[in-house]
């Protein structure tokens, strides 16, 4: 599916949360609550990155879950491509205003 997009993912393999450094992160970003409380019993509460529900940055739709489209078939992955680039240009705006130096890095 990734592919039609020019999106090749061959490369990447899923690693069980506990096998990744979530403390080398700023920023975690996790589609339904369930994600959100596996992720938050990992990380310490120092030096702790901030984790969000990647729709709680579109305003109208912040605490809303992404639903896994595992069992549902092609029409639920692509609705969920169209949630993720929507909070995506939500996301990149916000870390372009916190972080103003990425914006010059990226012209």
């Amino acid at each position: 599916m990734l592919l039609q997009h020019n999106i090749d993912i061959s490369a990447l393999r899923a690693q069980c949360i506990g096998d990744v450094d979530l403390h080398a992160c700023e920023w975690i970003f996790v589609m339904d609550y369930e994600n959100y409380e596996e992720v938050d019993c990992y990380l310490a509460t120092h030096n702790r990155p901030q984790l969000h529900l990647i729709m709680d940055f579109v305003a109208e739709r912040s605490g809303e879950e992404i639903a896994d489209p595992y069992y549902d078939g092609f029409d639920a992955f692509e609705q969920v491509k169209e949630h993720l680039l929507l909070a995506s240009e939500h996301i990149l705006a916000m870390l372009m205003a916190h972080y103003p130096h990425l914006q010059k890095a990226a012209m």
